[in-house]
């Protein structure tokens, strides 16, 4: 049985999300541990709660993926 999660992206131009895009690229602990998907989606669920630019723009961008 396939199953779908739905996913809100964040606003790739929004400079909250630019500024930790570059920070979790340039750690290393990040590349070697295998821990990048995990800052991202808690980064990602924070920020959305508190960004309403990045809000707005999750729910128009709206993503079906199959897990």
């Amino acid at each position: 049985m396939t199953r779908y999660t739905y996913h809100a992206p964040l606003d790739p131009d929004c400079p909250a999300v630019r500024a930790f895009q570059q920070s979790v690229d340039g750690r290393e602990d990040a590349r070697y541990l295998w821990c990048g998907p995990e800052l991202t989606e808690d980064f990602e669920r924070r920020h959305r709660a508190e960004c309403e630019r990045c809000h707005v723009h999750g729910a128009v961008h709206m993503e079906v993926r199959e897990s």
